[in-house]
C-alpha cells in the first residue's frame, strides 16, 4: 500500500521583542503516516504565551509550506481563542501552489485576552489530501504575530475612516495588514446589521 510521510518542522518566534517570553509555533502531530489518497488534519499550536496576563494573540499572518506533488489543501478550521466570547474574528485563509496563507484578527479587547486566553493553544486546524507518494515537509514561513488593539470605523457608504486607534506595538507591515482586515471586517459588520434590520421589519406585522 503506498504511503506518505508527513514530516514536521517546529519553529521558535519571539512575540515582542520586549518581553521575556519565547513564543513557540508547532504543528500537532509531529509525524504521520498516511495512506495515499486520503486525507490527514495537522493542528497548528501555539504555545509560550502568558498565564492570565500579557502577552497574549490577537492577531497572526502566517504561511505553511509543504510539497505540493504530495499534498493539497482541503480545508481551514480557526480555533476559538480569537474569539472568547463569540462575537467573531476576521479569518481569511488562500492557497497557492505549495503554500497557503492563513490570517486572523480578533475582535476582543487587549485585556480580555491577557486575562482569558489560554497560554497554549491551536490556532487553526489544516485539512490535506494526499495527492503522491514520498515524504513531504511542512514549515512556517512570513510570520507575523500580533498582540495590539487596533479599533477602526468607517462610514460604508463612503468608505471614510472616521476611528483609528492602535494601542500596543505593530511594525508599518503588520499595522498596515491588520488596518485592511479591520476595515474588511466594518463591511461584514455593516452587512450584519443591515440583515437584522431588514429580518426586523419586513417580518414585523402590519399595523391596522
Amino acid at each position: 500500500m503506498k504511503k506518505v510521510l508527513l514530516t514536521i518542522s517546529t519553529v521558535f518566534l519571539w512575540l515582542l521583542l520586549d518581553q521575556a517570553h519565547a513564543i513557540t509555533l508547532s504543528f500537532d502531530p509531529i509525524s504521520a503516516e498516511i495512506t495515499q489518497g486520503s486525507g490527514v488534519e495537522v493542528n497548528l499550536v501555539i504555545s509560550g504565551l502568558g498565564t492570565g496576563t500579557a502577552p497574549s494573540l490577537g492577531t497572526f499572518d502566517l504561511d505553511v509550506d509543504y510539497d505540493s506533488s504530495l499534498l493539497g489543501v482541503s480545508n481551514v478550521l480557526f480555533a476559538d481563542q480569537l474569539d472568547l466570547f463569540g462575537l467573531g474574528s476576521i479569518t481569511e485563509w488562500t492557497s497557492s501552489i505549495g503554500s497557503v496563507n492563513l490570517s486572523e484578527l480578533s475582535l476582543e479587547l487587549p485585556s480580555d485576552l491577557n486575562l482569558l486566553q489560554l497560554d497554549s493553544f491551536t490556532l487553526a486546524t489544516l485539512s490535506f489530501d494526499t495527492l503522491g507518494v514520498g515524504s513531504s515537509l511542512l514549515s512556517y514561513s512570513n510570520v507575523i504575530l500580533g498582540d495590539a488593539d487596533l479599533p477602526v470605523a468607517i462610514s460604508p457608504r463612503t468608505g471614510e475612516v472616521i476611528l483609528l486607534q492602535m494601542d500596543g506595538h505593530l511594525t508599518f507591515d503588520e499595522f498596515t495588514k491588520a488596518f485592511d482586515l479591520a476595515v474588511k471586517g466594518c463591511h461584514v459588520v455593516s452587512e450584519i446589521q443591515k440583515k437584522a434590520l431588514l429580518d426586523k421589519y419586513q417580518s414585523a406585522p402590519e399595523e391596522k
